[in-house]
């Protein structure tokens, strides 16, 4: 018995010999040993666990895979003895994923089931459900090429999105999100530090839905209000479609301002990509007030059942543009400034200058009369340099209603200046266009018909509060000059085109269907009449050339619209007494009842030629 002993115990020394066996470097040998080895048997294979030991771990290039350890004392396989050095080395490499914690471990397509990443770098992996606190770092640079690592505070100031202070269930299209929404502005006008992304304002990003609030204020430079899309506010379902600002705004308020006052001339207050449903505004309500600030826009937007859109006083360099607004009551664009306190304009910061629309397009409420409300462009007083390039206004009581009030002064210094139009249509207007007081107008294109009968005139040009005649010391008013080159002109009461100031051109134009008021064809207003009449300056130097007068170039009435058995008829042509130094020439007016008419007779200093 003793030699049976004696052989087993040589015999296990030299196994454990010929396995290289070394001490082991874990706590303690009797956790596991040097007699154990690591074998990997399939779930399925009810594997044969080692009670002496215990130990179990998961994970393997096999996510069905068990890993057990075998004892050979306990099954008498020599397979399962192993070094303590492999099986430490073994244990290392796993992921203690029960409570425990792993560094430097590489995971391959792990599922993660919402991990929490602190003050980490996450690079190059999707997780779901993962709560990331700030001080953790995100890397882009799996996107792209020599970015750099960010934290996760950086990243997310690069834009808020409302419902980061708006619950979801709060924008239902009826629920006051006033509140919540100025929050989220706040939160980019707060920060500080003065460098980007904060201390100069940030973008608030409005998902899709219907967003309901009274009035929004930016109080500081640079914030965007952008939406996904502009929506579908204009169609007869009211779908709400898109990003949609359902505003409720109370009489004498704006919905959205900039929060400047005077003369601050802040900057970069932008909305755009939205749709606006002004049908709970207040009658005095406002959309947009830019009053006082600079380079700031309105891109791509819908609006519907407007009051009135956009007024700004003072500010400078703004854009309006990509801009649909129908069912206009009140004032579509309003561009205004106020000398009237300023004793010296050089020092006047009140002056509104350069104010850019471009692509808009205006339709005016119609009353059950008939009578048409609104006011497309509204230019007046100490303001200069208004640009409007293919706009559209259709339905309204003024297309253009430029004007200058006395309370300005500074002989006509201080009124409108330098507007200039581009391919401007204004369809069944009472007026199209209303110029009074202004400085230095010109149109070029475009497209101006009236209302009929409703219209006096489809055009009028002339001086009201200012224009006084020359003096010694003094050429005259400011309020001077008007050009107009091309565009379609017609469809008025009286005469079509009325020009009442010292120096004008009117040339290459097409006009028509003037003085459909003539019930007996006892006037035959004229499609073009320089005149005095209800102006204060005396037109003193003009030229009207290259027109085709008395015929549009589609279908037009060839009877009295009061009589059918009287033709209509219309004068091409009438320079009113007063009248001085104007050409008329190369026009062509064969359709016309009568050629151009000089009525002052006697001394005339007026020219009209023969062809």
């Amino acid at each position: 018995m003793m030699i049976r002993r004696l052989l087993a115990v040589l015999s296990l020394v030299a196994l454990a010999a010929c396995a290289g066996g070394t001490p082991s470097p874990v706590a303690r040998i009797s956790d596991f040993g040097a007699d154990v080895h690591p074998v990997l048997r399939h779930t399925a294979h009810a594997p044969v666990k080692a009670a002496r030991y215990g130990v179990t771990a998961t994970g393997s290039t096999d996510p069905n895979a068990t890993l057990n350890w075998c004892s050979y004392t306990g099954t008498g396989n020599v397979a399962c003895i192993q070094t303590a050095t492999a099986v430490a080395s073994a244990v290392n490499a796993r992921v203690l994923a029960a409570g425990g914690a792993s560094a430097s471990q590489t995971l391959t397509t792990p599922t993660l089931s919402s991990p929490a990443v602190t003050g980490g770098t996450q690079s190059g992996t999707a997780m779901t459900g993962v709560s990331v606190d700030s001080t953790s770092t995100i890397n882009s640079a799996s996107r792209a090429a020599n970015s750099i690592v960010r934290t996760n505070a950086e990243r997310f100031g690069d834009r808020i999105s409302a419902l980061d202070y708006c619950s979801i269930m709060s924008v239902n299209g009826s629920t006051d999100n006033t509140a919540c929404i100025q929050q989220a502005i706040y939160a980019v006008c707060a920060a500080s530090g003065g460098q980007a992304p904060w201390g100069s304002g940030g973008e608030v990003f409005f998902p899709p839905a219907a967003w309901t609030f009274s009035s929004l204020s930016a109080p500081c430079n640079g914030v965007t209000l952008s939406g996904a899309n502009n929506g579908n506010v204009n169609s007869g379902s009211l779908d709400y479609r898109g990003t949609v600002f359902r505003l409720i705004t109370p009489a004498n308020q704006s919905a959205i301002s900039s929060g400047m006052t005077t003369s601050d001339y802040g900057g970069g207050l932008h909305v755009r990509d939205v749709a606006i449903d002004g049908s709970s505004m207040a009658a005095t309500a406002t959309v947009f007030d830019y009053s006082w600030v600079q380079h700031s826009t309105i891109k791509n937007v819908s609006a519907y059942n407007i009051t009135n859109f956009f007024r700004e006083e003072g500010g400078a360099a703004n854009t309006i543009e990509d801009v649909v607004i129908l069912g206009i009551s009140g004032t579509g664009i309003e561009f205004f400034g106020d000398a009237s306190a300023c004793s010296d304009l050089a020092s006047c910061n009140k002056r509104a200058d350069l104010l850019r629309v471009n692509r808009v397009n205006m339709n005016g409420t119609v009353t059950s009369s008939g009578a048409h409300t609104a006011t497309c462009f509204a230019y007046h007083d100490f303001a200069q340099s208004l640009n409007v390039d293919h706009a559209i206004c259709e339905n309204a009581l003024f297309g253009l209603n430029i004007y200058c009030q006395a309370s300005q002064g500074h002989n006509g210094e201080a009124c409108p200046a330098f507007p200039r139009f581009h391919d401007l249509e204004a369809e069944n207007c009472t007026t199209c266009g209303n110029i009074s007081d202004a400085q230095d107008v010109e149109m070029r294109g475009g497209y101006m018909l009236g209302q009929g009968t409703a219209s006096a005139h489809v055009l009028q040009v002339y001086n009201t509060n200012f224009g006084g005649a020359a003096s010694s010391s003094a050429v005259g008013s400011y309020a001077q000059a008007f050009r107009n080159f091309g565009g379609r002109f017609g469809n008025s009461g009286g005469a079509a085109v009325v020009l009442g100031v010292a120096d004008f051109v009117f040339s290459g134009s097409q006009i028509f269907s003037s003085n459909l008021s003539d019930t007996n064809n006892s006037i035959g207003a004229p499609n073009i009449e320089v005149t005095p009449t209800g102006s204060t300056t005396n037109p003193t130097r003009g030229i009207i050339t290259q027109n085709i007068l008395c015929e549009a170039s589609g279908q037009q009435p060839l009877q009295n619209t009061n009589d059918s058995s009287l033709s209509l008829i219309q004068s091409s042509i009438w320079l009113d007494l007063g009248v001085t130094n104007t050409k008329v020439f190369g026009n062509e007016y064969s359709r016309c009842v009568s050629g151009p008419k000089d009525f002052t007779t006697s001394n005339s200093t007026n020219t009209i030629a023969a062809y």
